[in-house]
């Protein structure tokens, strides 16, 4: 799972509401049973000279191997607001996913073989250069295209009314979101158990013949 979080001025708050509330995600079944293994990262918004898609903590990747894991994640999200107030968190996405940074500084956070979730945390539209179809494209893309449905999704905490850009994102997925101008952070867990069956899902690459099973994992 990749969060996009806005690190500009207007942020505090909100990064406190995700730090905070995060033992609420984290407590969905299948992220604390041993079924799923999580990797965690965090990027911002800022594309102008900012982190333009690197992660960001110490460790850069939380783990289901990491100790104290809603802790060292409360700690990345806390991504400070000294960012751009150009907030492009689209942009951010694709470039946390695409070269140089993959292959390359977030080598670490991605897995090819792995189902992959982005949330994107911001209080303003969105300033991608792009097309919203543009970035809905790259992400489904990133798993294979048309064969990506449900191993690729997109939600998001933002405005509503204004959150323009990631409106459209989030609905081309079917998407959930929260809003970001009430109190959210005690839904996380309801984000979270949107996210949490994506692992559950394989699709086939072809219709199978009469007679043909599939299993994963036995």
């Amino acid at each position: 799972i990749l969060f996009v979080v806005d690190n500009s001025g207007s942020m505090s708050d909100d990064q406190e509401e995700l730090a905070t509330n995060f033992p609420l995600f984290l407590a969905q079944p299948q992220f604390n049973d041993g079924s799923t293994d999580l990797h965690l990262g965090v990027t911002t918004t800022d594309c102008d000279g900012g982190e333009e898609g690197r992660l960001i903590g110490d460790p850069l990747v939380v783990t289901s191997a990491t100790p104290n894991m809603a802790a060292e994640f409360a700690s990345n999200a806390r991504v400070g607001t000294s960012g751009s107030g150009d907030e492009k968190g689209l942009l951010a996405m694709e470039l946390a996913l695409s070269p140089p940074n993959v292959p390359g500084f977030n080598d670490a956070f991605y897995r090819p073989e792995a189902a992959l979730a982005v949330v994107i945390v911001s209080d303003e539209p969105d300033g991608s250069p792009d097309t919203v179809q543009h970035y809905v494209d790259f992400l489904r893309g990133i798993k294979g295209g048309g064969l990506a449905e449900g191993l690729v999704d997109l939600a998001a905490v933002m405005d509503g009314v204004y959150g323009t850009g990631y409106i459209e994102a989030v609905a081309a997925f079917g998407g959930m979101s929260l809003d970001i101008t009430t109190s959210w952070g005690a839904s996380l867990g309801t984000l979270a158990d949107g996210l949490a069956d994506l692992p559950q899902i394989f699709r086939l690459g072809d219709v199978p013949v009469a007679g043909v099973a599939v299993t994963v994992d036995g």
